[in-house]
């Protein structure tokens, strides 16, 4: 599957996205200037159309990458949390459903207030992996760059744009998914939630850093 979408319409496109089933909300995430905005408490949750069971079986250039452009509003609270993963079926994101999870902390205030991002890995409802890293300083506007290979996803994290050093990942680990479609199809899925804008969202198997 390719996931692409700058948000350059009047609405969320539909022909990309479908609210996820079970979620609370029952409007749309706004598209203002070029941002996806989640900025009420009645936005539902979306997924994609797209599907990427074919997630983990490349390697090198031609690995699934997922890019991610996340802002926090003005004024909004910085220890909120926003959700999204790579999992299985039509319902909202769920933890333990197969495939990976992240929770990107803006601010927490357990660490003395700095970023923080949490990854999460199951197989037919087990964990296989969990992984936290920290920043020092508190984020409000990230750019995550995300490589999907057979054993291992690497993170990388740009805080003004996507320039990275591909060879100093923020975070590499193993994570231990064998059967990414054991319990069916697997879609991107953004979680509803206060406060927060999406720039870009991509993912497809270009495999490349973006320079």
């Amino acid at each position: 599957g390719v996931l692409f979408d700058t948000f350059d319409g009047e609405s969320l496109d539909l022909s990309v996205w479908f609210p996820a089933a079970g979620s609370t909300g029952t409007e749309p995430p706004r598209v203002e200037g070029g941002e996806l905005v989640y900025d009420a408490a009645d936005q539902f949750s979306i997924n994609s159309h797209a599907s990427f069971d074919a997630l983990l079986e490349h390697s090198g250039e031609d690995a699934y990458t997922l890019r991610l452009h996340l802002r926090l509003l003005d004024g909004a609270d910085p220890e909120t949390i926003v959700s999204f993963g790579i999992k299985t079926g039509t319902d909202q994101l769920s933890i333990n459903e197969t495939g990976f999870m992240f929770y990107s902390y803006w601010s927490d205030p357990s660490i003395g207030g700095g970023g923080r991002l949490n990854a999460y890995c199951y197989q037919d409802g087990t964990s296989t992996c969990t992984q936290v890293e920290t920043v020092w300083s508190p984020w409000d506007e990230l750019f995550y760059t995300m490589v999907f290979e057979p054993e291992t996803v690497t993170v990388h994290v740009g805080i003004d744009d996507w320039s990275v050093d591909p060879a100093d990942p923020f975070m590499q680990y193993s994570h231990q998914v064998t059967d990414l479609a054991a319990n069916g199809s697997v879609f991107f899925k953004l979680q509803s939630g206060p406060d927060f804008a999406v720039g870009e969202v991509s993912l497809d198997a270009a495999g490349q850093i973006a320079e």
